[in-house]
């Protein structure tokens, strides 16, 4: 997936770049609606909009955004919960913000890894209620399918994120990731004593520590699965 985004990048001649997935679709008039806005807000740097997952004929969930704009982009990422929905296919970015950087080869959690990058080049990042991008789950895509070491990559890259940006929120989302990743058989990477509280998992990983914590839930997962 990497190899095919820096390539359209490579090729693209335009002011402005965004993806779409393969099997994917998007709400009318989306992408005309969005540029009216953009022609009217051109410091836009990333504009993000919203998304419908759509698992089966009946069963949806959409993913909405309320009008607004970021110049701090740590407000973003956290207020915004950006880590939940740095995917690639629901946002316009202006073109120069790849001049000198691309998607990561050899990963398949590429979009997580690269949004931080894009962000500090960033001034301002918007989110609108316009349009709306059809996610199409795919239970035999890649992402669903993600094997260890692809999780603890992704791991890895938020642990790096988080020296620099995080709180209580992000940290249990972490939290649960290395959880998952531990489970499988991966290693841990978060440290223990970081300050972040707030929920009965963060308070368990500040009583037990990462490791005890993460035995335990490898434990329970055993244990309520082969019942």
């Amino acid at each position: 997936m990497s190899e095919a985004r820096n390539y359209g990048i490579d090729a693209a001649k335009g002011d402005y770049i965004t993806f779409i997935d393969s099997d994917d679709s998007l709400e009318l008039g989306t992408y005309s609606r969005l540029f009216e806005l953009i022609d009217k807000h051109p410091e836009y740097d990333v504009l993000e909009y919203s998304v419908n997952v759509r698992y089966n004929s009946r069963n949806n969930r959409k993913l909405k955004f309320n009008n607004h704009e970021y110049n701090d982009m740590k407000a973003y990422w956290l207020n915004e919960r950006a880590y939940k929905h740095a995917y690639a296919c629901n946002k316009i970015y202006r073109r120069s913000l790849f001049n000198d950087i691309k998607y990561k080869t050899g990963i398949i959690f590429e979009d997580v890894e690269i949004l931080p990058r894009l962000l500090k080049k960033c001034k301002v990042v918007a989110t609108t209620e316009i349009g709306t991008y059809n996610y199409i789950y795919n239970g035999d895509g890649l992402t669903a399918n993600a094997h260890v070491k692809q999780l603890e990559s992704m791991l890895e890259t938020h642990v790096a994120i988080m020296k620099e940006t995080c709180d209580n929120r992000y940290f249990k989302y972490i939290i649960n990731i290395q959880l998952d990743v531990y489970r499988m058989g991966g290693n841990i990477l978060v440290e223990d004593g970081l300050p972040y509280r707030g929920t009965l998992k963060l308070t368990l990983y500040h009583l037990l520590g990462i490791k005890r914590l993460c035995l335990i839930h490898k434990l329970f997962r055993i244990i309520t699965h082969s019942r």
